[in-house]
């Protein structure tokens, strides 16, 4: 991972709630690293929905199964455009909307850490989890190294009211907290 000196993950994906998981397009196993060409997902049946979030490039037609491409910027110093935060919204809505039908649901990016992680920890916080809650829950999960780009984590906070009221309005608050 360019910038950062972190471990690659120690699997593809990990579960964070019953039928949610977080994970990426590169990790270790048995101290090899492995990508999405060994990927196990195209193969698995049993997946009902998976979101890959990307940087712009040629990645569209290197992943493996994928029923939502998400392309999220390649600065992320420059902050998010309004356009993106509602591609965002849609795909949080989708994700707690399948999550909620019992579908199991894979959330994805390069090594499951700070695209995918922003995701994960959005998701949570539109099921009742405050910020920080949702980012530990992450972390415990998948590692330590989820948002390790402290922009992203920033990004993650600076929504908190937003996604909180959000799950106050549906009715939502404590779901995710129950089940952790």
């Amino acid at each position: 991972m360019s910038g950062y000196t972190v471990d690659w993950p120690d699997a593809e994906y990990h579960q964070v709630l019953p039928n949610l998981y977080l994970g990426g397009h590169v990790w270790e196993e048995g101290g090899r690293s492995k990508s999405g060409k060994h990927s196990t997902i195209s193969e698995d049946k049993s997946w009902d929905y998976v979101v890959s979030s990307y940087l712009d490039g040629d990645y569209e037609k290197t992943l493996p199964q994928c029923d939502m491409r998400l392309v999220l910027f390649n600065d992320t110093e420059k902050g998010l455009s309004e356009e993106i935060w509602e591609k965002i919204r849609s795909a949080v809505d989708e994700i707690v909307s399948r999550w909620r039908r019992g579908q199991k649901v894979l959330v994805r990016c390069q090594a499951g850490y700070n695209r995918s992680g922003m995701l994960m920890c959005l998701t949570l916080m539109q099921m009742g989890l405050t910020a920080e809650d949702a980012i530990k829950t992450v972390r415990k999960r998948r590692g330590q190294h989820v948002l390790i780009n402290r922009v992203f984590e920033g990004y993650v906070r600076e929504r908190e009211v937003e996604y909180r009221d959000q799950a106050s309005l549906a009715g939502t608050m404590a779901i995710a907290g129950d089940l952790l």
